[in-house]
């Protein structure tokens, strides 16, 4: 009896303070490429190239300075909510470089960006943003990291599921000085 009392006491205290010591503005910036949402949800291994993830408007290869209308779709109808994050990074011919690739804007209040990356605000199934390559190809090709946090709702770290998606793409070879939005 007095265990059960102890235990139950400890899940009410600790209840608390386990979801304050979450991130309340999101996730942080500085995620790892390799790391994402498992920093934070850890309770499993992260589901790597889930075809439940994708990022859809990009072409078979990257036009320095040109722009791109994407759309980042997370299709986990088990989720209670959802959340994502995007990063692109420039890609060294022998791997060994990576920098930030590019700039991220938002097109509505469901994300916000910080120069190459971009992250929900608010849970939903798409995400739209604009995606400007950068102007010196530098680097071989761009990868975007793509992560998504398919929650259970309880606004803990536990019991959610963790995507994981990696698209390369390699740069067109001369550099393009439009500055329209490819569709």
């Amino acid at each position: 009896m007095l265990r059960a009392v102890l235990i139950g006491t400890a899940l009410v205290v600790l209840t608390p303070y386990g979801s304050a010591l979450a991130f309340p503005d999101g996730a942080p910036w500085d995620m790892g490429m390799t790391d994402g949402c498992t920093l934070c949800h850890f309770e499993g291994e992260a589901i790597t190239g889930s075809a439940a993830l994708q990022i859809s408007g990009l072409p078979e290869q990257i036009t320095a300075g040109e722009r791109y209308h994407l759309t980042v779709v997370f299709d986990e109808p088990q989720a209670a909510t959802t959340g994502m994050m995007i990063a692109a990074w420039l890609t060294s011919p022998d791997g060994s470089d990576e920098r930030p690739a590019g700039i991220m804007e938002n097109m509505d209040a469901t994300i916000e960006v910080r120069g190459n990356r971009a992250r929900s605000t608010q849970a939903a199934r798409q995400w739209h943003l604009i995606w400007q390559a950068p102007d010196q190809l530098q680097a071989e090709s761009v990868s975007f990291i793509l992560w998504g946090n398919a929650a259970n709702g309880d606004e803990s770290p536990f019991g959610d599921h963790i995507h994981a998606q990696q698209d390369k793409r390699p740069f067109k070879a001369l550099p393009n000085k439009s500055t329209g939005i490819r569709p």
